[in-house]
C-alpha cells in the first residue's frame, strides 16, 4: 500500500512538472515570437508612429520650397539629381497639393494650408492661353517649359486642382479662401472643357500626348481624369450649376466604363484581373493599376450623390475590384509586400521596387476598404505600409532621405535588383508616400502599427515566465514531502 501511494505521488509530481515545463516552454516560444516581431520593426525609426512619419514627410517637402517669382513659392523636384534639382514640376506640385488637402481633411488642421495655397497658385500660374498646363518651371532660365498639347501631366494638374478645391471649399469660411478654391476649380474646368472634344473618345477613353510616343490612352491618366471629373461634379452640386454637374457626371461614367473595359477577364490569360497600361495590351504596371483603382473607388464613393441610376453599377465595380485584388495585386508583390514593377506575357519585372508604387497601391486599398468594408484590404494596406517602414528584404526604413536643407523625412526612391538602395528622393515619391500615410491615418488602422505595444506585451510575457518559474520552485518541496 505504501508503494502504491509513493507511485501516485511520483505520478502527481511528474504530471505537475510536465505542465510546468510545457507552460514555460509555451511562454518562451511566445517570447521568442515577440522578439522576432520586434526585430523586424523599422530600423532607423523604430517606434515612430504614423503621425510622426506624416509630419516628417511634410518637413521634407517644405525643405524643397523655393521662391520662383517675387512673393510666390512652390516645391522643387529633386535634391541631387540633375536636371530635376533645378525644376519645379506641375504634376509633382499637384500631388503635394492633394496631400496637403487630405491632411486638412483628416486632421481638421490648417497647419499646411498656406503651403497648399502656394502649390495651387503655382499650378494655376502654369496654365496657358490654350488652357493646358506647362510641364515645369526652370529655375536656371526662369522660364516655363513644354506645353501646347494635352500632355499627360495635365491629368495630374486637373486632378490636384479639382480634389483640393472641393476638399478645402467644404470648410472654407473666409471669402478670400473661397475665391482661391473657386479659381482652382475654374482652372481645372477650363482645361477639361477646352480639351474634352478633342481628347475624350466615343468609348470614354481620354487621349493624351507623350514626349516619347504617339498620342494614346493610358490607364493611369484616365484614372486621374475620372477622379477630377467626379470632384468637379461634386463642386457643382454644392456651389455651382446642376447642368454642369450632370455633364461632368456623364463624362465620368463613360471614363469609368472604359477603365473597366481595360481589365482582362479571361481566366486563362497571363493578365487576368489586371488593367492593361495602354491600348497595346502588352503590360500591366502596379502604379498605373493603383491609380486606375483609386479612380474607380472615387467613383463608388461619390456617384450615388450625383445620380440615382448609375452605369457602371456598384456591383460591376465591386466585382472588378475583387478580381483585381485576387489575381493582380497578390501576384505583383513579394513575400514582404514590396510592389513589383509590371508584368507581361513573358515575365514579371520585380525590380526596381519603388516606394511611390507601393504608396499608390496603399492609397487605393484604403479607399477600397472604405467603400467595401472588407478587412482584408485594410490588412493589405498595412502590409504595404510595413514594407515602406522597414519590413522589406533589406530591413531598412525607407523614410530617411534628406532634402535640400539636409533634413530627413523624405522617402528613398526604392530598392534595386542588386540590393542597393536608391537613397535619393524627389517630390513625387515623398508626396505620394506621405499622402498614402494620411489615408492610412484616416481609417485609424491600429496605430499603423504601434511597435511600442510589442514592447509592452514582451515585458508582460517576461514577467509571467518569471512568476511561473518561481511558483514551480516553491511548490516542489511540498510535493516531495508528500
Amino acid at each position: 500500500m505504501r508503494r502504491i501511494f509513493r507511485d501516485e505521488v511520483r505520478s502527481r509530481n511528474l504530471t505537475k512538472s510536465y505542465w510546468g515545463i510545457n507552460l514555460r516552454a509555451g511562454l518562451s516560444t511566445l517570447l521568442l515570437l515577440m522578439l522576432s516581431l520586434s526585430m523586424i520593426a523599422p530600423v532607423a525609426a523604430a517606434g515612430a508612429n504614423i503621425d510622426t512619419r506624416i509630419m516628417n514627410g511634410f518637413d521634407w517637402i517644405l525643405g524643397q520650397e523655393i521662391e520662383y517669382s517675387q512673393g510666390f513659392k512652390a516645391f522643387v523636384s529633386a535634391v541631387y539629381s540633375k536636371p530635376d534639382r533645378y525644376r519645379m514640376y506641375v504634376d509633382e506640385n499637384a500631388i503635394a497639393a492633394s496631400a496637403f488637402a487630405m491632411y486638412h481633411k483628416v486632421y481638421t488642421s490648417k497647419k499646411y494650408d498656406e503651403n497648399l495655397k502656394s502649390a495651387l497658385t503655382f499650378i494655376m500660374a502654369a496654365q496657358t492661353t490654350k488652357k493646358d498646363f506647362y510641364h515645369y518651371w526652370n529655375m536656371t532660365t526662369r522660364k516655363w517649359n513644354e506645353q501646347g498639347k494635352l500632355f499627360y501631366w495635365n491629368a495630374y494638374a486637373v486632378e490636384g486642382l479639382a480634389f483640393a478645391a472641393f476638399q478645402m471649399r467644404l470648410s472654407a469660411t473666409l471669402d478670400s479662401e473661397k475665391s482661391l478654391y473657386n479659381r482652382a476649380r475654374n482652372a481645372a474646368v477650363a482645361c477639361i472643357e477646352e480639351w474634352h472634344g478633342r481628347s475624350q473618345q466615343s468609348d470614354g477613353r481620354w487621349i493624351f500626348s507623350y514626349l516619347d510616343a504617339d498620342d494614346h490612352a493610358e490607364i493611369d491618366e484616365n484614372g486621374m481624369i475620372l477622379t477630377a471629373l467626379l470632384y468637379l461634379a461634386l463642386y457643382e452640386l454644392h456651389w455651382g450649376d446642376r447642368g454642369k454637374m450632370r455633364t461632368y457626371t456623364d463624362w465620368a461614367e463613360k471614363t469609368a466604363l472604359w477603365i473597366l473595359s481595360r481589365q482582362e477577364m479571361n481566366r486563362s490569360s497571363w493578365a487576368y484581373g489586371g488593367f492593361y497600361h495602354d491600348e497595346t495590351n502588352n503590360a500591366q504596371y502596379t502604379d498605373s493599376n493603383g491609380r486606375a483603382m483609386f479612380g474607380l473607388t472615387s467613383y463608388l464613393r461619390t456617384i450615388t450623390s450625383l445620380r440615382n441610376q448609375t452605369e457602371p453599377t456598384f456591383s460591376n465595380v465591386r466585382a472588378s475590384i475583387y478580381k483585381w485584388s485576387d489575381n493582380f495585386l497578390l501576384k505583383l508583390v513579394d513575400s514582404n509586400w514590396g510592389a513589383y514593377w509590371y508584368r507581361t506575357k513573358s515575365a514579371v519585372a520585380e525590380y526596381p521596387k519603388q516606394v511611390y508604387r507601393a504608396a499608390e497601391l496603399m492609397r487605393a486599398l484604403v479607399e477600397i476598404w472604405i467603400v467595401l468594408g472588407d478587412l482584408k484590404f485594410e490588412d493589405y494596406a498595412l502590409n504595404l505600409y510595413n514594407w515602406m517602414t522597414g519590413v522589406n528584404e533589406k530591413r531598412i526604413d525607407l523614410q530617411q532621405a534628406l532634402n535640400r536643407k539636409s533634413e530627413d523625412g523624405g522617402f528613398y526612391i526604392g530598392i534595386n535588383a542588386n540590393g542597393s538602395i536608391e537613397n535619393d528622393s524627389n517630390l513625387e515619391t515623398t508626396a505620394t508616400a506621405t499622402s498614402a500615410f494620411i489615408y492610412g491615418r484616416w481609417i485609424t488602422i491600429p496605430e499603423f502599427p504601434d511597435y511600442s505595444l510589442s514592447l509592452v506585451i514582451l515585458l508582460v510575457l517576461l514577467a509571467t515566465i518569471l512568476c511561473v518559474t518561481r511558483c514551480t520552485k516553491l511548490r516542489r518541496p511540498e510535493l516531495d514531502s508528500s
